[in-house]
């Protein structure tokens, strides 16, 4: 079962790359990173405490390698919808997970529009974090996407967490 998954993983792998490397990839991916500051966000992704599922996530646990090929930011863990936004930036805080990035350019996805325009109005305030466990302990995260109701009680957005007049650790 391991090596069927591992190779499962790895053709996975190779068919994104190849993707990845596509002109249309490239050109979503300019033009996204191109976008107005106005459209981005930093968000507390993933926290160690305990979510309302029952997991608790090491943070130290996640891998990356392949999520940065291919940031993508969903709404909602659609994986056959289009992508909303890219993470420009992920990076692990002791007990948290950090990431910025952008949402796409406006006009090119609707719900993209929806998601920035009700984030800038302080009503779309969390993430989750799509993954996959991995047998050595590891995570390998897939995509981040807002939602409305994240397992994860203190996956926040950093921007309304500043505007109540506390840091995340406070918080957290």
């Amino acid at each position: 079962m391991e090596k069927t998954l591992k190779q499962l993983s790895d053709d996975i792998a190779t068919e994104l790359k190849d993707k990845f490397a596509s002109p249309e990839f490239a050109d979503f991916i300019a033009k996204v990173k191109a976008a107005g500051d106005d459209r981005t966000f930093e968000v507390v992704m993933s926290t160690s405490d305990e979510d309302r599922q029952g997991d608790a996530l090491d943070q130290s646990g996640w891998e990356f390698t392949y999520f940065k090929l291919n940031p993508v930011v969903l709404w909602a863990h659609d994986y056959s919808g289009f992508p909303i936004g890219i993470v420009t930036d992920i990076r692990v805080e002791g007990d948290k997970t950090i990431t910025t990035g952008k949402f796409a350019p406006e006009g090119l996805n609707p719900t993209a529009d929806i998601a920035c325009a009700l984030y800038q109005q302080g009503i779309l305030k969390t993430v989750s974090p799509g993954y996959i466990q991995n047998d050595d302990g590891s995570r390998e995260l897939l995509e981040q996407s807002f939602c409305s109701v994240p397992a994860g009680r203190y996956a926040l957005s950093l921007r309304q967490v500043q505007t109540i007049g506390l840091s995340a650790r406070e918080l957290i």
